[in-house]
């Protein structure tokens, strides 16, 4: 799964998503806000996706992927909990 894929599934399912992202080596990150939860979406193509949900209260840290998913309609799922 690539950037645009993602985007555009994600889109599909949130229509009121905001999301933003940038190529950073072999993978992409993806910054995601569906309603109030903001989520950090790493996609590297053959890998799987990562996902890390930022806590909004704080300072933005990265401190690895709550889990790692190998498709998409798992992450959608994660976004859902």
């Amino acid at each position: 799964m690539d950037k645009s894929e993602f985007e555009r599934l994600l889109i599909a399912s949130y229509p009121d998503v905001k999301l933003s992202s940038n190529d950073s080596g072999a993978c992409t990150w993806v910054r995601v806000l569906i309603s109030e939860r903001a989520f950090a979406v790493q996609i590297t193509v053959g890998e799987g996706i990562g996902v890390f949900e930022v806590d909004r209260s704080g300072p933005q840290d990265f401190m690895g992927h709550d889990v790692v998913f190998p498709e998409l309609k798992q992450v959608f799922d994660f976004f859902a909990e």
